[in-house]
């Protein structure tokens, strides 16, 4: 962000077994907060099965979602974000 290149990623650990609600849930409370403290700027974001992306005019960070190791052994398939993405925001790390 010194150099000017105003985009990070964020690995965000989660101790529940994260769905694509609390995901979006996440997003939001997040753009909130961030609308809170700066009430002019343009927020967006976008939500999809590997986390979410936050960016303004000058600014984005893309937020990776990642749970506790022993968590992974109860994922469902049809209820919790898949194991790939967990294992990206993992090699993220």
């Amino acid at each position: 962000m010194t150099t000017g290149h105003n985009v990070a990623d964020l690995v965000v650990t989660l101790k529940i077994l994260p769905t694509l609600e609390a995901l979006a849930a996440l997003g939001e409370k997040v753009v909130e907060s961030l609308r809170a403290q700066h009430p002019s700027e343009v927020l967006t974001m976008l939500n999809d099965e590997t986390g979410l992306e936050i960016s303004s005019s000058d600014a984005a960070v893309k937020i990776l979602i990642m749970t506790v190791p022993p968590n992974l052994r109860k994922l469902g398939p049809e209820l919790h974000l898949d194991i790939k993405v967990f294992q990206s925001a993992l090699a993220a790390i």
